[in-house]
């Protein structure tokens, strides 16, 4: 092996650990000013499973809280079910009700209406 081959390979590790990988947001025109490093490694495998961040390599890192189960049976499910059968269960009895008041005040409306042609038929008739 050449010196030459022997720099080129030096390089090339030192590439691979200190790439980073700067990229502005997006914007409507293309800009000149992001930049996106990536290895030859990274070209050649098509994608990588790490990131790099400041230099410094970080390789799936499991996250420091616990998943959520949220299919565990703890009771709070059937509790907000039957809160909610419940909260229906009042608004149909609240819509019925209002129904009913509706009714009776339309059933008044009319009979007002009819007290009232009676007595116009009634002063006509007497004029």
């Amino acid at each position: 092996m050449t010196t030459n081959e022997n720099n080129d390979n030096n390089n090339t590790e030192t590439l691979e650990e200190t790439t980073t990988v700067q990229q502005q947001p997006p914007s409507p025109t293309p800009s000149n000013s992001s930049s996106t490093s990536t290895t030859k490694k990274e070209k050649d495998s098509g994608s990588s499973n790490s990131s790099v961040v400041g230099g410094k390599s970080a390789k799936n890192v499991p996250s420091s809280t616990p998943a959520i189960n949220i299919f565990s049976n703890d009771g709070s499910f059937l509790d907000r079910f039957k809160k909610m059968k419940a909260e229906e269960d009042e608004k149909k009895k609240q819509l019925e009700a209002l129904e009913r008041l509706l009714r009776i005040v339309l059933k008044t409306v009319e009979n007002v209406r009819v007290n009232l042609r009676t007595k116009n038929r009634m002063l006509n008739a007497l004029f």
